[in-house]
């Protein structure tokens, strides 16, 4: 990017002002408030946002950084009110239970004599979400150990089956409602949005990601182990093992997209070729969630 000629803004200096200015206005920061999280001063952005400054790389990455923008997009493009409402449409993060509820079923009926870990489980589930969609961590772990013994100490198989849903429940508050995967437009997509939907795609798991993954890997794979030798809920087996895949609940040191590609793949194959009413459930709701017309 050419920088400022002879002290005056040119036409580059001014997108990249302009941008600055509308992330920052956008988010309902002051300069002042910008500066602090980036470390320069208030009087600082202002410069930067008229165009007279040059921004230098480190500055211009903490910017990037900080309003969840690709380096390029914020440099090259010119980023407006509407590409940042989609964006955010895309990453609501209320949504994620959704996603997870067309995926992995939940099961919240049994016939079972000994129950009582399961009720359990139920209860301290639905007093893990606040209001406005974040966990309460105690219970929510609580309602994951409920469900586990009602399938280790009760042979619940359906206990198994909510273990399994509260593992990539827990896990998609690591990943997805960070960052939930962006939706590809149609083909008026920019520079911009590609560039920040490529960034999140293609962005490898977290440390702290692999290790929720080596945390509960072994409980996740036993509990799919049982359902699939059992009568009555073996293709729902099925279905959770691409849904590991979909979700990238698996450290193979392959990229989240590439493991969410094979997923899709594996539901596709189930529903199509196996006739997995499952399948064919969850791939009919994520369509809907993302709002594409496709039935199967």
């Amino acid at each position: 990017m050419a920088g400022i000629v002879n002290g005056l803004p040119n036409e580059d200096s001014i997108r990249l002002g302009n941008n600055i200015r509308l992330l920052r206005e956008y988010e309902k920061e002051s300069r002042e408030q910008l500066g602090f999280i980036i470390h320069v001063s208030g009087s600082l952005i202002a410069q930067y946002e008229n165009g007279t400054r040059n921004v230098n790389n480190s500055v211009l990455s903490a910017i990037a950084k900080h309003y969840k923008v690709s380096l390029s997009g914020l440099r090259d493009d010119t980023i407006t009110t509407n590409m940042l409402d989609k964006r955010n449409a895309s990453f609501d993060v209320h949504r994620f239970d959704d996603l997870i509820f067309s995926l992995v079923p939940f099961i919240s009926d049994i016939e079972a004599d000994r129950r009582e870990n399961f009720d359990k489980g139920i209860e301290e589930l639905s007093y893990s979400v606040k209001s406005d969609g974040t966990i309460i961590e105690r219970r929510f772990d609580k309602a994951l150990d409920c469900f586990y013994k009602s399938f280790k100490e009760d042979g619940v198989i359906e206990g198994a089956q909510n273990t399994v849903f509260m593992i990539l429940s827990g896990y998609g508050n690591l990943r997805i409602k960070k960052e939930l995967v962006e939706k590809f437009m149609d083909g008026s997509v920019t520079n911009a949005e590609m560039d920040i939907a490529s960034d999140i795609i293609y962005e490898e798991i977290t440390p702290e990601q692999k290790q929720y993954i080596l945390k509960f890997d072994d409980m996740y794979n036993e509990c799919v182990c049982a359902i699939k030798k059992s009568e009555k809920y073996s293709e729902l087996a099925d279905l959770d093992l691409a849904a590991k895949y979909y979700l990238s609940f698996i450290d193979n040191e392959k990229l989240p997209a590439v493991n969410q590609e094979f997923g899709m793949m594996l539901l596709w194959d189930l529903a199509n070729g196996f006739d997995n009413k499952y399948a064919k459930v969850a791939i009919n709701k994520i369509f809907e969630f993302f709002g594409e017309e496709i039935r199967i």
